[in-house]
């Protein structure tokens, strides 16, 4: 069992860190907020991963990134592309609202973005925020918000790149920025294959998957207004291994094909008097069919969203917004259903550079649970230069899903179930002292009318659960290219009414890494460590400890050269069983070339 040490636990903050390279912080944020914002005056825990730890992660998938964000904890079940749950500060897996550029993107039938299908080449930075934010998204943002915020064209520039390593993994991309004045876009398209590993334990068989990206977003800014078109794609076929009971239980091997699209369009207008206004007009396709049956989830999801941000003082911001979205799910030919729902949304901003004072309200009407209303209190004060705390409380919900209501398959179902609700407060701290960045946050979390199974294995709004931990970073980085960091959360989730552990949430983790970054080579590594946790039937889920590594080197201009090592000590782990006394294994080690040529 691993336990990080108190020395350990000291050294640690809530900054953002990178897996394998140094993370240079954007100045701006704009997730925690819905308006950009200092990453320092942010009052919430706040992960920002940039571009240089994403390509260090060439060809994989966004959970292996997550996982080491302190408060997070990812489950793969299988190998590339299989389902991956997230558990934010020990909420339940579809209590984290995914979004792309604020585009919402989790499924109307299982409440859970499909992660494992998403290619990061177009991707800029990721925002992890963590903490409720109902109050400005809505339903599934009880334990955090993770929000891709995709590549513009800034430059005329372009580039392709081709990766192969272990596990039969082949990937290619090509991308395009422009920049002609009030014309910018960035192009995209990418493909990865990866034949996969055996991942469940005493089965030999490997599966593997098939991924194809594109990606276009184009932008036009005029004197006072700015016209945006994203369009995003990802298609392909995923691999895996299901059981079967005649009568006794069985492993097949089967297959699924998925399809990821955002389409949007976007009007931004600056209105005079310290006013701009947007209105977006996007819709969300996410259909995943089964190739050995005609099983298969569709959802399709249209949404209108309209923001005016008004500036009344230097000192005083107002937001309001209008969401208004219908949603399409089918599953299974079981059901074939729409909803509509509209929302809107008030935060007001008070910051003075001494004082920081966020208030944000949301009332939401759904067609089946009538009316929903959240809010949120964040305050924050600047005690000296570099040293600021915070202190916040606020309420999340998430409603039930199309298959939690209607899957009648196992008889389970409740069309009457209620929306799942949580209550949050949380304090934190950040400082700055030289070149060493360090911060804290200590949270507590506590959800009611959580849905599960009755005694009639019939769902129903039965479970509360509490989740409370301590998240510590920190951050050290000189002039001359040596970096270092280290991530330590301690989680605590238990049922209110049992006092047992949630299930897959480790109490503690650790992360460290450190390395040395010059323009033209660099070379980095990093530990993730995790605790046991429980899983279903009682079993017990071993911890772990992984090392990884990172080295570049740029031989002439333009040209990059990587080679990552993933899982070096060969460690035979996972965090999820596929049955009793089986393991789904995370990926053994492999290494991973690749080159990328800019020009």
């Amino acid at each position: 069992m691993f336990k990080p040490s108190i020395l350990a636990a000291a050294v640690a903050a809530c900054s953002s860190l990178p897996v394998f390279a140094e993370t240079v912080l954007p100045v701006q944020i704009i997730t925690a907020s819905r308006m950009s914002t200092p990453i320092d005056q942010a009052l919430a825990s706040v992960d920002v991963i940039d571009r240089n730890t994403l390509d260090a992660y060439r060809g994989r998938d966004l959970s292996e990134i997550l996982r080491y964000v302190a408060g997070m904890d990812a489950v793969r079940s299988g190998g590339p592309g299989g389902q991956t749950s997230l558990f934010t500060r020990g909420t339940e897996s579809n209590h984290t609202l995914i979004l792309i550029d604020g585009i919402r993107i989790n499924s109307a039938t299982s409440s859970q973005a499909s992660i494992q299908n998403l290619t990061l080449d177009d991707i800029e930075r990721i925002e992890v925020v963590k903490g409720p934010l109902s109050s400005l998204y809505g339903s599934e943002a009880l334990g955090g918000v993770i929000n891709l915020i995709t590549r513009e064209g800034r430059e005329n520039r372009s580039s392709a790149s081709v990766t192969a390593g272990g596990q039969g993994q082949i990937a290619a991309g090509y991308n395009q920025s422009v920049n002609r004045g009030a014309l910018h876009s960035f192009v995209q398209f990418s493909s990865l294959n990866q034949d996969g590993y055996a991942s469940i334990a005493a089965n030999p068989n490997k599966r593997g998957q098939k991924n194809q990206g594109a990606d276009i977003n184009a932008s036009y800014h005029g004197e006072d207004f700015s016209l945006q078109l994203q369009l995003r794609d990802n298609h392909g076929e995923t691999e895996y291994i299901s059981q079967a009971w005649t009568p006794g239980p069985v492993d097949l091997l089967q297959s699924q094909t998925f399809i990821n699209r955002i389409a949007a369009l976007k009007l931004s207008a600056d209105l005079g008097n310290n006013q701009t206004s947007s209105i977006r007009i996007s819709q969300l396709t996410d259909k995943l069919d089964q190739n050995q049956s005609t099983d298969y989830a569709h959802t399709l999801q249209d949404t209108v969203e309209l923001q005016h941000t008004a500036v009344l003082a230097p000192t005083d911001t107002l937001i309001a917004g209008v969401t208004l979205t219908r949603t399409d799910a089918a599953y299974n030919g079981i059901y074939d259903l729409t909803t509509r729902n509209k929302a809107v949304f008030l935060q007001n901003t008070w910051n003075d550079n001494l004082w920081n004072l966020r208030v944000s309200g949301r009332h939401e009407k759904f067609d089946e649970y009538g009316s929903q209303n959240t809010g949120s209190l964040a305050i924050g004060r600047m005690l000296a230069a570099g040293h600021s705390i915070y202190a916040s409380a606020g309420t999340g919900f998430k409603t039930p899903d199309f298959n939690e209501r209607f899957d009648t398959s196992y008889g389970s179902n409740n069309p009457k179930l209620k929306p799942e609700k949580s209550k949050s407060v949380e304090i934190g701290s950040r400082h700055r002292i030289g070149n060493i960045e360090v911060s804290t946050a200590f949270f507590r979390t506590a959800l009611d009318n959580l849905i599960s199974y009755n005694k009639a294995f019939v769902l129903e709004n039965i479970d509360q659960a509490k989740s409370e931990g301590l998240e510590l970073n920190a951050r050290w980085t000189s002039a001359d290219g040596w970096f270092a960091g280290a991530k330590a959360g301690y989680i605590h989730s238990r049922n209110s009414q049992t006092g047992m552990d949630l299930d897959r949430r480790p109490r503690r983790s650790l992360s460290l890494n450190g390395g040395f970054r010059q323009e033209n080579w660099g070379v980095s590594s990093a530990v993730l460590a995790k605790s046991h946790a429980g899983d279903f039937g009682g079993q017990r889920l071993p911890g772990y400890a992984v090392v990884n590594g990172s080295v570049y080197l740029l031989p002439s201009p333009g040209l990059k050269l990587m080679m990552s090592l993933e899982n070096i000590g060969d460690i035979d782990y996972g965090s999820a069983y596929y049955d009793t006394g089986r393991l789904y294994l995370a990926a053994p080690f492999t290494a991973t070339l690749s080159a990328t040529l800019s020009f």
